[in-house]
Order: C-alpha cells, then structure tokens, then sequence
C-alpha cells in the first residue's frame, strides 16, 4: 500500500516565515538607518568597537559572523568619515587597535536607539508576551546549532 505524502505550499513552512520576517525587519532597519547615513555593516562595526569592546578585525569579523575582507573594506569607509582611528596597542606596540571617534560614538548611540524602535515596533505587533518567547526560542534554536562540531551535519537524523 502507498503513502501519499501530502502536497506542500511554500508558505507552510516555518521556515518561510522566519526568513519573510527576518527580511522584513532588516528592510524597516535599512529604512531607519539610511536617514543617518548609516547601514547594517557600519552599525555592526560600530557595536562591535564600542558595544564588545573588539579592536582587531579578526575579532570583529568573528563577532559579525562576516569575512575580513567586508571587515577590512568597512573599517577604511569608517576611517575617511572619521568614526574610527587606528591606534597602537598599549600592550603590543607592533599591533593597532580599532577605536571609536567621537563622531563614531555618536552614531553608534543614533544607531541604537534606531535598533530599540525597531525591536519596539515589532514587539508592539505582537501579542503581549510572545516577542520575548519567540527571541528566546530563535536564540536556542541558534544556539544548538552553533556547538555543532565542524564536519558533522548541522541536523540531526
């Protein structure tokens, strides 16, 4: 006897929706940044100086899940509108450390509080409650995947 396996809509998916609305709210993020001449790249490089403390591009590329070479690219963008400045290392003289202009601080702060309408306006069109269960369910599920160790097949059979 055959199984029939019932059809499936793209729009089914759970999947599906966490992508429409992960777009979505990096569009709207997009929209709030572009007004301050800012996108998601410098506003990562910028959280990711001034927000966790990382001075080398290593570091930060590893934060932002990105190559150096986008790293590298953003930092010299950064450095000619004068929101970072390389400086030596206090405790290695032969390696630089990023660090913020005033300027950079300023638009980090404009940048997060643009992050915080953002998180605000979604949440707001939520049921009560469900926007911190839904991080918090994204997050474990992000979490899992991440100790998976390198080689091994990130789902489980």
């Amino acid at each position: 006897m055959e199984t029939m396996v019932p059809p499936v809509r793209l729009y089914d998916g759970y999947t599906y929706w966490v992508v429409r609305m992960a777009r979505l709210m990096r569009q709207t993020m997009a929209e709030r940044l572009t007004v301050h001449d800012l996108n998601e790249r410098i506003l990562g490089l910028l959280m990711s100086v001034g927000g966790s403390n990382l001075t080398t591009p290593s570091a930060i590329a590893n934060y932002m899940a990105v190559d150096r070479a986008i790293v590298a690219r953003t930092l010299r963008e950064m450095q000619a509108r004068d929101l970072v400045e390389l400086q030596a290392n206090i405790h290695d003289g032969r390696s630089r450390e990023i660090v913020l202009t005033a300027q950079g601080r300023a638009l980090l702060d404009i940048g997060i509080q643009c992050a915080h309408e953002n998180n605000m306006y979604f949440s707001s069109l939520m049921p009560g409650g469900m926007a911190g269960d839904i991080r918090l369910h994204y997050r474990s599920i992000v979490e899992a995947q991440q100790d998976t160790p390198k080689g091994q097949p990130l789902l489980k059979r």
